[in-house]
């Protein structure tokens, strides 16, 4: 086989492999299958991936790791206010890095899409825990830092953090369009922005996160996305929450 070949057949199964998962599922797609669709044997198949989580990684990986150093990226630029303002850290992190965020998966709704319903076992919550860590990774900086304390345990704090992104992954689950998205980030920024509240004392920040114990960010987003009204009519987060 020619290296040309050889290519040639690597992108078709690439191809294929992300038709077939994303119409049926990791579970659902078969190798077999897979392999008749491209026009070549198992045998074949063995000398581009090992196995087909090797496959359903090679369509993923680039992606995910471009985000996560994205993300990277926002959090260092966000680091670098805290000597200015720290206080104002969490509000300028989410109104520039959740609309910076979703546009860099909206470019990539596909893949995200493929990894967040398609995956095998337990990768996009594995996705969505490292997204989580990094978060916590620069809260706990930030804490050190300015010698502050978080009002919760550590893993409460990794919690809050997994909760947001997964709330940004609603986007691509409920397959929103991008223009309805962007309205929608707009509740999301209020929502996050208002969550976190500094509060200045003599040993440092000590930072208070309010959130209803009844409303998830996740469920948050999902009833905004279900029911338009209430946003078209001017309704704040908040405003909802605590509505009654």
């Amino acid at each position: 086989m020619t290296t040309s070949t050889f290519e040639a057949t690597h992108k078709r199964i690439l191809e294929c492999g992300k038709a077939q998962f994303l119409e049926n599922g990791y579970e659902g797609t078969s190798l077999r299958e897979l392999c008749k669709t491209v026009g070549i044997t198992t045998g074949s198949f063995y000398r581009h991936f090992t196995d087909k989580g090797a496959l359903f990684s090679a369509l993923v990986e680039s992606t995910t790791s471009g985000l996560k150093d994205l993300l990277k990226d926002c959090l260092e630029k966000g680091y670098d206010l805290i000597a200015e303002c720290p206080e104002i850290f969490y509000k300028e992190h989410y109104q520039h890095d959740i609309p910076t965020l979703l546009n860099y998966i909206y470019c990539h709704f596909d893949t995200f899409r493929l990894l967040a319903l398609c995956g095998h076992k337990n990768c996009f919550r594995d996705f969505v825990r490292e997204l989580a860590m990094l978060e916590t990774k620069y809260a706990k900086r930030i804490a050190a830092d300015l010698r502050a304390t978080f009002p919760f345990p550590a893993e409460i704090l990794l919690a809050i953090h997994q909760s947001f992104y997964i709330g940004l992954f609603e986007a691509v689950i409920h397959n929103v369009p991008k223009e309805r998205m962007e309205e929608l980030s707009g509740l999301l920024i209020q929502y996050y922005t208002a969550s976190w509240s500094s509060v200045i004392t003599e040993q440092g920040m000590t930072l208070i996160f309010y959130i209803p114990i009844q409303l998830a960010p996740t469920t948050l987003l999902s009833w905004f996305i279900k029911d338009a009204n209430l946003v078209s009519q001017g309704a704040t987060p908040f405003r909802l929450l605590f509505s009654t």
